[in-house]
């Protein structure tokens, strides 16, 4: 609440590191994750902002701004690092998804569907980086693959993923669709 990043050192229980996030009327940081093994700690913000610290002396590096054609983002709900890559996911409450590449801060792709309004929905990635899943505020958890053969489609844009499966949120259920899916099966 106070747009404090804190970096903690467990054995001593006590903070080792702090920054502050820039001030503005809406610095609140609500969410963190490490990426690049641990190189970077990287905050989401309540106005839309992913903000990349150094780990090593929790020092600014650099940011990337979510916008949908205004000035201020939507708040950031998740940030995952994808295994592997350097890709971030990140959620938003724009009902987006948002896969950005960490060597050039671009955005590699868009996913929609579900619905993200005002809570804190966060989107995760397989452990092969074949899937997102995510829940949603209408009772549906989604998925999207992350490849698809763009070829069989006239108008897809490849920055974009609008295509997705939905499972009413019905926990028994969704454990046995992600089972199946990740054998194989439909």
């Amino acid at each position: 609440m106070d747009g404090k990043l804190r970096l903690w050192n467990i054995p001593d229980k006590k903070v080792a590191l702090w920054n502050e996030v820039e001030r503005s009327p809406n610095n609140l940081i609500t969410s963190a994750n490490f990426c690049q093994n641990g190189k970077f700690a990287v905050v989401g913000t309540y106005d839309g902002r992913c903000i990349f610290y150094h780990t090593e002396q929790l020092k600014y590096h650099t940011q990337i701004n979510i916008r949908k054609k205004r000035l201020t983002g939507r708040k950031i709900t998740g940030i995952e690092p994808m295994t592997g890559e350097d890709k971030i996911l990140v959620t938003s409450n724009d009902s987006r998804i948002r896969v950005f590449d960490l060597r050039d801060l671009s955005l590699s792709c868009k996913y929609k569907g579900f619905s993200s309004s005002s809570s804190q929905i966060k989107a995760t990635v397989s452990h092969d980086n074949k899937y997102i899943v995510c829940g949603s505020e209408n009772q549906y958890v989604y998925i999207w693959k992350t490849n698809h053969d763009y070829s069989k489609f006239s108008s897809a844009r490849r920055d974009r993923n609008g295509y997705w499966e939905a499972v009413k949120g019905n926990f028994i259920i969704f454990l046995r669709f992600i089972i199946m899916k990740s054998i194989g099966c439909t």
